[in-house]
């Protein structure tokens, strides 16, 4: 289960940095089906393909996902960056100070 970031919905991927332990969740718009990704690896592979990286704004992702819907088999894909459901506050706290320091 993912949670998404909701100040974050017109961000770019490179933001993702600034909420540490989050994930790119892609949804289905019909059944609402999702799974995280992790971010990095999504740019990457933007990267690799010559389609974006890290300005991509998060929402353009879902239009670059060419597969159907396991649960449905429907193509109403949704991208947004959310934490994981369990991520707790400790977590989170030694995951900021990584980034810190």
């Amino acid at each position: 289960m993912l949670l998404p970031i909701a100040h974050a919905r017109d961000a770019r991927l490179e933001e993702a940095q600034k909420y540490p332990g989050c994930r790119l969740m892609l949804a289905c718009g019909r059944c609402g089906w999702s799974k995280g990704y992790d971010v990095a690896r999504v740019i990457d592979r933007l990267y690799a393909r010559g389609d974006g990286g890290f300005t991509t704004p998060v929402a353009r992702v879902a239009s670059q996902v060419k597969h159907a819907c396991p649960k449905c088999c429907d193509h109403q894909w949704s991208t947004r960056l959310a934490y994981p459901d369990d991520l707790d506050e400790r977590e989170l706290r030694r995951l900021r100070n990584r980034l810190r320091n």
